[in-house]
């Protein structure tokens, strides 16, 4: 999978602003591996759900 970092993610997250039909999602993290993630994203002032959504995208188009 290509390394995408983090300052492109919250960048390409802040301009994005288009309205999509949602759907709910349940899976199972690593305790540590998701308080890491929640910290990260409150920092970096984007949601859990936008960062996770542009990870998925670029895992099915990459």
């Amino acid at each position: 999978m290509a390394k995408i970092s983090s300052k492109h993610i919250v960048k390409a997250l802040k301009e994005k602003e288009k309205s999509e039909e949602k759907a709910n999602i349940t899976f199972r993290l690593n305790v540590d591996l998701l308080n890491s993630f929640r910290e990260k994203c409150k920092k970096e002032d984007v949601s859990m759900a936008s960062v996770i959504e542009m990870l998925l995208k670029d895992f099915i188009d990459n």
